[in-house]
């Protein structure tokens, strides 16, 4: 069975859902999952070559100091 997992954004929130793809059963996201998750300010600059990787979570939370 395979599943997929949808990020929704709300007002203070961030609402995680998970499905099948023939929607044929509900599937648990289970209680052990843990996130992380990096907001950038809407008036952030998106204009030449980026310092970091944005998509090597441990270069990103080095860039802005997030601890472990």
């Amino acid at each position: 069975m395979a599943s997929h997992r949808r990020y929704i954004t709300a007002l203070q929130k961030i609402i995680i859902t998970r499905f099948t793809h023939d929607n044929s059963a509900s599937v648990n996201l289970g209680a052990n999952n843990q996130y992380r998750y990096i907001i950038t300010p809407g008036g952030t600059s998106a204009k030449g070559a980026s310092p970091v990787d944005w998509s090597d979570y441990k270069a990103v939370a080095a860039y802005f100091g997030i601890p472990d």
